[in-house]
């Protein structure tokens, strides 16, 4: 009699930086940083990496798709496409989730942002 084999699903992961602003996304260093133009009521606190940095992990994700940052699971919650050179802060406003994560689309003028809550807080709720 053989034994049944598990499947285990490995979660991608992402790494957090440090602060600062648009220009400090050239480091490429493999996190994302903490985009201190985006610190705002109502708008969770905003971390980007360039698509061809890393940031493209983010790309296909939709809503329900968990990750790892760190140690600790997060859940996408809600994902936005905004207008790469015309969004503000305020188009931020509401947005579902404890983080954001931001990259650039490929060849389009658009970014996405995707809301993440942590799978603790939600199993809180």
């Amino acid at each position: 009699m053989t034994t049944p084999q598990l499947f285990t699903r490995e979660l991608p992961s992402v790494r957090l930086g440090a602060s600062g602003s648009a220009i400090d996304l050239d480091r490429c260093d493999g996190t994302f940083t903490e985009m201190v133009d985006y610190r705002q009521r109502e708008v969770p606190p905003v971390w980007a990496a360039h698509n061809n940095c890393g940031g493209d992990t983010i790309l296909p994700w939709k809503e329900g798709q968990r990750f790892l940052v760190g140690d600790e699971e997060y859940e996408v919650v809600e994902v936005r496409l905004l207008p790469k050179y015309t969004a503000t802060p305020k188009d931020l406003l509401g947005m579902k989730g404890e983080l954001a994560l931001q990259t650039c689309l490929y060849g389009e003028p658009l970014m996405s942002f995707v809301g993440a809550t942590s799978v603790r807080v939600l199993a809180e709720e």
